[in-house]
C-alpha cells in the first residue's frame, strides 16, 4: 500500500471544515500549556471569521482566501455597532476599538501559520495580511511637583506611613500594575549588580531600579518596621 505523502495530507485537510480545524487548532495550544483563558481567546476571535465566510454553508479550508480575511477585517472597521447577540451585555452604538481588530487578525494570523506547520495547507494564506495600525496611547503621567505632593504626605517614620511610601515608590519606579503589587512577594523580587532590587513580573522581569533616585533604604526600612504577610 503506498503511503501517503504531504501532499496527500494536504489535499485531506482541505476538506476538512473550518470549525474541526479551529478544534484542532486549540487542542494544539492547549497542550502547548495554552490557558483556558487564551484557549476562548482565539476560538473568540475565529468564530467571526468562520461566520463571515460559512455564509450559510459549512466552510472548509479549501475554501478560505487572503480576500476572505481582508474582507472580515473591512467590515469590522465599518461596525457601528458591537455586542450585537452578546448573551449577557446589551448592544451599544459605536465601532470596534482598534484594539480588537487587530487581536482578530492576529487570531487569523496564528491560525494559518499553524495549518502550515501541521501540514494542512503548503503556504501561509494569511501571510500578507497586515495587522492594522494602532494608535499610539497618550498617558497623562504625574509631574515633579504633583509626585513631591504625594510623597510629602506621607510620613514614613510611623507603621502605616512606611508601608504606604514603599508601596507608592514602587509604583512610581516600576510601573507594575495594582494587581502586581497587591500580589507581590519577597520571592519575586530579585537582585542584580548595577540595580539594588528589581521586580519579576509574570515570566519576565521588570528593569531599572526599584526604588529610583527616592530616598535609600525605603525597602529596608519598611520591612524592619512592619513588613505585611503579602511581602514575606
Amino acid at each position: 500500500m503506498r503511503s501517503r505523502t504531504g501532499k496527500d495530507l494536504r489535499r485531506e485537510g482541505m476538506d476538512l471544515s473550518l470549525i474541526t480545524l479551529i478544534d484542532l487548532f486549540a487542542a494544539t495550544k492547549q497542550t502547548e500549556g495554552g490557558s483556558s483563558k487564551t484557549i476562548s481567546w482565539y476560538r473568540g476571535m475565529l468564530a467571526p471569521f468562520v461566520e463571515y465566510v460559512s455564509n450559510g454553508d459549512l466552510a472548509r479550508l479549501s475554501d478560505i482566501t487572503i480576500d476572505d480575511a481582508r474582507d472580515l477585517v473591512a467590515s469590522l472597521q465599518n461596525r457601528t455597532s458591537r455586542y450585537e447577540n452578546h448573551p449577557l451585555t446589551p448592544t451599544q452604538q459605536g465601532g470596534l476599538s482598534p484594539h480588537t481588530i487587530h487581536s482578530h487578525v492576529r487570531a487569523l494570523k496564528a491560525f494559518s501559520s499553524w495549518l502550515v506547520d501541521e501540514g494542512y495547507t503548503e503556504k501561509d494564506v494569511f501571510a500578507r495580511l497586515k495587522r492594522p495600525r494602532l494608535p499610539r496611547p497618550i498617558i497623562n503621567i504625574l509631574s515633579d511637583k504633583e509626585i513631591n505632593r504625594l510623597i510629602s504626605g506621607i510620613n514614613p517614620d510611623c507603621v502605616l506611613g512606611a508601608r504606604m511610601y514603599v508601596i507608592v515608590l514602587l509604583l512610581l519606579d516600576t510601573g507594575i500594575r495594582a494587581s502586581e503589587l497587591c500580589t507581590l512577594t519577597l520571592g519575586n523580587t530579585f537582585h542584580r549588580p548595577g540595580l539594588r532590587q528589581g521586580v519579576r513580573r509574570g515570566r519576565q522581569r521588570a528593569n531599572g531600579t526599584l526604588w529610583g533616585n527616592h530616598k535609600e533604604g525605603a525597602a529596608p526600612l519598611h520591612h524592619d518596621l512592619a513588613c505585611p504577610t503579602s511581602l514575606q
